[in-house]
């Protein structure tokens, strides 16, 4: 019992240690029970057995407080308690003695009963198939379900109002990728930007030996690198993530130049072309307009062969090279119409060069306990943000007259008065971000019903986010996740995931993220954990 407490209130990081320890002071009482044993017994066996009686009470109720397999969880660092008791702000304000908020942004979720029949581990592993029925409807069979690493200094208690705490930096970007993991997410976007935040590679280099099963999706963009150098820094990443890397190709402008649309995506099909072949392990003998090579493929190369491609855009170009080279196509948010739409141009173009594609839908998330909650959570993102300051925020991008972008200022004045483009897709967010500008909001029922109404359309892969990144992904993970039935698109895990997942790592290392530690906890600018995720207070 000793062991199972340490090993639950210690990081991960840190269990053998404490493991070992468990069972050095579990020997050591055995042998000083075996050396006093007469003097014990001489007062009285029944106080003796009374003694042993009370600890075993005892540590039942330590596990059944603390051990997360029990079902009880409490809040604590990491964990982002659920209580309709609960009335505080979420999450950031340094202040403690703050004032609740006026909104009703508690949780409570009703209970949604037993999982249907059928319905798979969040840690399963299948093969990602569709079927097309008589009247042309996508049967249902699966998706990959990713969250989003904040890099780009792209996480708010209130869009547009900055907090230190927030701000992309290795700490608190491993926390988001940790949260993420516990949380039982099958993969994770980090972004790639110049001006804000910190580098995508960098930072999966940093964190894939800290993470046991959860895939990365690594954001890089064409022409910043060498082709042959950037293959050997992915070929190195893959390595380090047992073989569980896939990579987001991005193909804007970069820093301190600019090229119109098409040369700049014939740059990035070409890189594509190179990259594929080398990390296949395949000799290069090609000359384009931007990559003149003759190369034979470096000794280190995924053992998989070359990493799925994520990669998206609305332009003309952008949707040539994505048929020709893309693995997954990537949108950002649309209507229902809109989204069937742009799939049916994408799987046209993709058969005329004899391939099929993945498609994937990257946006944001907002989940309570009743459609009002969450659209109040909505409003509140939004109060303290003023016009200028979403003006500076967007243009802050280097893709920000994509036409990718133009879609999206053309859903916000589509909508309503209060945002909504269509049932809960709101656009509010896309005042003060580039790129993805609209969320999912509502009950965990109604974001379900939207989420399978884009499967249903033929989207196999979510990419989402929300505001702040740690509490909305642990809302999302503990009353939607479990409810898809989802799993790496790509399935690539190598050994020692496998082995994690055999072993039901998801549940324990959720379970000592919930109930440890301050090492995983928020932290502020000076390394102490900010307020509100302070241990026991509740956070929605």
């Amino acid at each position: 019992m000793a062991q199972s407490m340490l090993g639950e209130m210690v990081p991960p990081g840190v269990g053998t240690a404490a493991m070992g320890i468990a069972a050095f002071a579990n020997w050591t009482g055995n042998l000083l029970v075996g050396q006093f044993f007469p003097q014990l017994i001489g007062p009285g066996t029944g106080t003796v057995f009374s003694i042993f009686a009370g600890v075993c009470v005892l540590a039942c109720g330590f596990a059944v407080r603390w051990i997360a397999e029990t079902g009880y969880r409490r809040s604590g660092p990491g964990h982002w308690s659920m209580s309709k008791a609960s009335s505080s702000c979420p999450v950031t304000s340094r202040d403690p003695a703050r004032a609740p908020c006026p909104l009703p942004v508690s949780l409570e979720m009703k209970d949604t009963g037993p999982a249907p029949a059928g319905t798979r581990a969040t840690n399963s592993r299948f093969p990602l198939r569709r079927r097309t029925g008589s009247e042309g409807r996508t049967a249902i069979m699966g998706c990959e379900v990713s969250w989003f690493a904040a890099l780009c200094d792209d996480d708010y208690e209130f869009l547009g109002v900055p907090e230190p705490a927030l701000q992309s930096s290795w700490d608190h970007c491993r926390t988001i990728a940790l949260a993420a993991e516990a949380g039982g997410y099958d993969n994770l976007l980090l972004p790639s930007g110049y001006a804000m935040g910190i580098d995508s590679v960098s930072f999966a280099a940093g964190i894939a030996p800290v993470l046991r099963r959860m895939q990365l999706l690594v954001a890089v963009r064409m022409g910043e690198m060498w082709a042959p150098q950037l293959a050997r820094q992915l070929a190195t990443l893959d390595q380090m993530l047992g073989g569980r890397l896939t990579v987001n190709i991005i193909s804007s402008d970069l820093p301190g130049q600019k090229l119109d649309s098409g040369p700049r995506y014939q740059r990035t099909l070409e890189i594509m072309r190179v990259l594929r072949d080398l990390l296949g392990g395949k000799p290069v003998d090609f000359h384009g307009e931007f990559v003149d090579l003759t190369l034979d493929p470096p000794r280190l190369r995924p053992k998989g062969g070359c990493p799925p491609f994520y990669f998206g855009g609305l332009s003309e170009p952008a949707r040539e090279v994505a048929a020709q080279a893309a693995d997954v196509f990537l949108m950002w948010p649309d209507t229902l119409p809109g989204v069937k739409a742009v799939i049916g141009d994408m799987r046209a173009r993709a058969a005329r060069y004899g391939r099929e594609l993945r498609f994937g839908y990257r946006a944001h998330v907002i989940v309570r306990s009743t459609e009002a909650e969450a659209r109040a959570a909505a409003r509140r993102l939004l109060s303290r943000l003023d016009a200028q300051t979403g003006e500076q925020i967007r243009r802050r991008s280097l893709d920000t007259s994509s036409v990718g972008n133009a879609r999206q200022r053309e859903l916000r004045e589509e909508a309503n008065h209060e945002g909504y483009a269509e049932p809960q897709l709101w656009t509010g967010i896309g005042r003060a971000r580039s790129g993805a500008g609209a969320a999912i909001v509502g009950d965990p029922d109604q974001v379900l019903a939207k989420l399978r109404e884009y499967q249903q359309l033929g989207m196999d892969s979510f990419i989402l986010s929300g505001y702040p990144h740690v509490a909305e992904g642990d809302l999302f993970a503990r009353h939607v996740l479990p409810r898809l039935d989802h799993a790496p698109l790509f399935p690539r895990l190598g050994r020692s995931a496998r082995l994690c997942a055999r072993q039901g790592d998801v549940l324990r290392l959720r379970g000592a993220f919930s109930a440890n530690s301050t090492e995983y906890a928020p932290r502020n600018g000076k390394g102490r954990p900010w307020p509100g995720a302070a241990r026991g207070q509740a956070v929605t």
